[in-house]
């Protein structure tokens, strides 16, 4: 003869497949967030992106420096000289970075 399970045992049943339950939607949660994540950071660290913050970083960096050196009335017009061809040679450099990254991508 089988017994049948008795009302504890079948509660426990109970309680165990929704813990079960409860724990796989858990993880299918976790991977979402850990894809999204994922997908973030290497959005975040492609050359473009980079070249984006390289090249806000250098405005921003050059900026400053233009004002401290304007201050200067010796220096204002040399400043003036290597800003105007400092900031296009670096904004250069990091446009030729970014063009043939998507070059080797592609080929």
């Amino acid at each position: 003869m089988t017994r049948k399970p008795g009302p504890a045992q079948a509660e426990e049943q109970a309680e165990l497949r929704a813990l079960r339950a409860r724990t796989a939607a858990d993880a299918r949660q976790a991977g979402d967030t850990l894809a999204t994540l994922a997908d973030r950071l290497t959005e975040s660290a492609r050359p473009p992106a980079l070249a984006r913050r390289a090249a806000t970083a250098l405005q921003a960096r050059t900026a400053q420096a233009a004002r401290r050196l304007a201050r200067r009335p010796v220096v204002a017009a040399r400043s003036r000289v290597a800003v105007a061809v400092g900031v296009p040679s670096g904004v250069l450099v990091i446009a030729v970075a970014v063009v043939l990254w998507q070059h080797r991508r592609t080929s």
